[in-house]
């Protein structure tokens, strides 16, 4: 199983598509370890057996508390 879907919150949008792009490549826990390192701003959605599961950072703006889970 792995990452579905990177999204990141950048200074820009060329960065923030790079980091993404870059970050897909990963497993999810490297990642979750990279982003932490570089104090990204990330919503990871993980395939889990039976489903989906969203990690997200502290800062990541949710408009859906549903979104964390």
């Amino acid at each position: 199983m792995g990452a579905q879907n990177v999204s990141v919150i950048g200074s820009n949008v060329m960065t923030a598509d790079a980091l993404a792009t870059g970050l897909m490549i990963l497993t999810p826990e490297e990642a979750w370890q990279l982003a932490d390192r570089l104090e990204l701003e990330v919503l990871l959605v993980v395939r889990e057996q039976g489903g989906f599961r969203n990690r997200l950072t502290p800062g990541f703006p949710v408009l859906d508390a549903a979104a964390r889970g």
